[in-house]
């Protein structure tokens, strides 16, 4: 496979992003994705919809026909449900919450492995995203990126020997990675409750854990048959 092809398709702004960085690439690296597996999205956007008189009512994995009036149950115009999003996101990215376990583990996982943030926040949020990791004692490098995050995984991985992983909710996200590197070990994982009842299961997976305990133990697990 020629990756130089699989680069071009990422976004400038990603591409610089991890130019910019400095990474050992003599450990392993671990890629994680931050909403509903470092931080919680949906939990968080209920409580700021119900707010403001809406409901968060996920029948599937996405935010389209999720959202509904609390007092008459219906739809938002498309336009009101995309300001409501775009509102959360503006407002609410800087105050997002750790889940279960999260920050420990990654704790530890980056005494083995080189950790860096993936994540599909908006540009104009970047910041936010980067202060409340900060206010959380998150010190990871955090790289926006936009659309399938193949590339940008192919681009931080090159030239590293030793095991690569990626972690995140999205199905099509491990797709897009797992599409792009084969020797990639990708997770398939949510911390949030009201989001795993309606994930849709990953069959390019390489693991499904259920909490963060079971990545750390994956994690060890690949990097201990990688050295025997």
């Amino acid at each position: 496979m020629d990756l130089t092809l699989g680069f071009m398709n990422m976004k400038p702004r990603t591409k610089r992003q991890i130019d910019r960085l400095i990474i050992d690439r003599e450990k392993p690296l671990f890629i994680s994705d931050a909403d509903e597996v470092v931080l919680y999205f949906a939990k968080h956007f209920k409580s700021f919809l119900e707010s403001r008189g809406w409901a968060l009512n996920l029948s599937g994995y996405r935010l389209d026909k999720a959202i509904t009036h609390k007092t008459d149950g219906y739809y938002p115009d498309k336009s009101v449900a995309q300001s409501l999003v775009k509102k959360f996101i503006r407002q609410e990215t800087i105050n997002q919450k750790l889940t279960k376990n999260s920050k420990e583990t990654l704790e530890r996982i980056s005494k083995i492995a080189s950790v860096v943030i993936l994540t599909n926040v908006p540009e104009y949020a970047h910041e936010s995203r980067e202060e409340n990791f900060k206010k959380l004692g998150l010190n990871y490098p955090i790289i926006s990126n936009s659309g399938p995050k193949g590339s940008a995984i192919n681009y931080l991985s090159k030239d590293i020997t030793k095991p690569c992983f990626f972690v995140d909710d999205s199905p099509f996200q491990i797709e897009s990675a797992s599409n792009e590197n084969d020797k990639l070990i990708s997770i398939h994982f949510s911390a949030c409750e009201i989001v795993k009842k309606v994930l849709p299961p990953s069959s390019f997976a390489s693991y499904t854990p259920e909490r963060w305990s079971e990545i750390e133990l994956i994690v060890k697990k690949e990097i201990d048959n990688a050295t025997k």
